[in-house]
């Protein structure tokens, strides 16, 4: 994360997340975000560490590159525990809108697809900073839910399955910005909520004498800055990802 023989790129902003169940943090993830001066790309990178059960460490670095119309471009996860390790990589042709996947494990043959995307997509990563970047990407709706088609992927240590899509629901719960108290800080930003369309549509269409069952709603309070979120809330599941610090160094 090292400026150094990058002479087109500045680093605008780092921080880091405090991952916590229960009120126990079990992982921590820091960041830096860069700009590239000259193509107006932008560069996320995420190092998160997870103390798993049989107390080895689990490592996953990210490293993720938007272009200037916020669609990925490319996108390197490296994941290691004990033993083993992995790498997924990502490239997007915005020529013929076709997607690389690599999967790469440590031992072991790399499995290696070309997905057709959708003009407007987003893949989804163990990178908290970068996960609500695909709000830049289109015009949002502030008075009505908008939805984004979200890939992601499931495989772990080994290759089981192509990436799966979900198209996402999300909305501003105000139109202007609120200020909330968080850690005996002041942090003013804007409040969203998002849900899986899928769930939504099935629980709207019951009937009447079916029980509807309140669709899972994911919190989610944004900074001003490239949408990277304060907090990200599960209350189904009783997860925070919050923030620790977030540093502005655009006037570095």
């Amino acid at each position: 994360m090292d400026e150094v023989g990058k002479p087109n790129l500045s680093r605008i902003y780092r921080g880091a997340y405090d991952y916590t169940r229960n009120d126990s943090t079990f992982s921590e993830e820091t960041y830096e975000v860069y700009k590239h001066n000259r193509e107006y790309t932008h560069n996320f990178i995420s190092q998160t560490l997870s103390r798993v059960p049989t107390g080895e460490l689990l490592k996953i670095t990210v490293d993720y590159t938007f272009s200037k119309d916020w669609l990925p471009l490319t996108i390197s996860i490296i994941k290691s525990l004990g033993n083993q390790s992995v790498e997924e990589k990502f490239s997007f042709n915005n020529k013929n809108n076709l997607l690389t996947y690599e999967f790469i494990p440590k031992d072991g043959k790399p499995t290696v697809e070309e997905i057709p995307m959708p003009p407007k997509f987003h893949i989804a990563t163990p990178c908290t900073a970068a996960s609500m970047a695909f709000l830049k990407s289109k015009k949002f709706d502030q008075t009505s839910d908008n939805q984004y088609v979200i890939y992601s992927s499931n495989n772990m240590w080994k290759y089981k399955e192509t990436l799966v899509s979900k198209n996402i629901g999300v909305r501003r719960i105000s139109v202007t910005s609120d200020t909330i108290k968080y850690q005996g800080k002041e942090l003013q930003g804007f409040q969203y909520e998002m849900y899986d369309v899928e769930d939504k549509e099935r629980e709207m269409k019951k009937k009447k004498h079916e029980v509807k069952e309140k669709v899972p709603m994911l919190s989610v309070f944004l900074s001003k800055h490239l949408t990277i979120p304060y907090i990200v809330e599960d209350t189904a599941t009783k997860t925070e990802v919050s923030v620790r610090y977030l540093n502005d160094l655009n006037d570095d």
